[in-house]
């Protein structure tokens, strides 16, 4: 693994990981182009996934989706607790192109998280 990091927001209730997923994610545009067009991430449409993430486990309270593409893997690690979440994002490069891409989004992505997990948090609450 090259890279990881993690991230938690309380207040949102008791939910199960995958719900916090859906609220973070369901409908992000933004989210999408960055992850299909830059990142180059294969993502689909599927029962067995979440936002174009495949679902490699999944119970209540503990959420792991992965997505590839021909220079990175990542995988995310939802944790839900009493009353929030924790996401851990982990990212391998593949190759020197995914080593550079992940190297210049990686502030991007940690400058988004807080932001994404608050409005998961508010749609939760709602």
């Amino acid at each position: 693994m090259d890279y990881q990091d993690t991230f938690a927001v309380d207040g949102g209730g008791r939910h199960h990981a995958d719900a916090w997923m859906h609220a973070a994610f369901d409908g992000s545009a933004g989210a999408q182009a960055l992850w299909r067009g830059v990142l180059q991430l294969r993502l689909r449409s599927a029962a067995d996934r979440i936002a174009g993430w495949r679902v490699e486990e999944r119970t209540p309270q503990r959420l792991v989706v992965a997505a590839e593409s021909w220079h990175l893997r990542a995988w995310l690690t939802w944790a839900a607790y009493a009353d929030g979440v924790e996401v851990t994002t982990h990212v391998t490069s593949r190759n020197a192109a995914g080593a550079v891409a992940w190297t210049t989004l990686s502030p991007v992505h940690r400058a988004a998280v807080p932001g994404v997990l608050e409005r998961a948090r508010r749609r939760l609450r709602a």
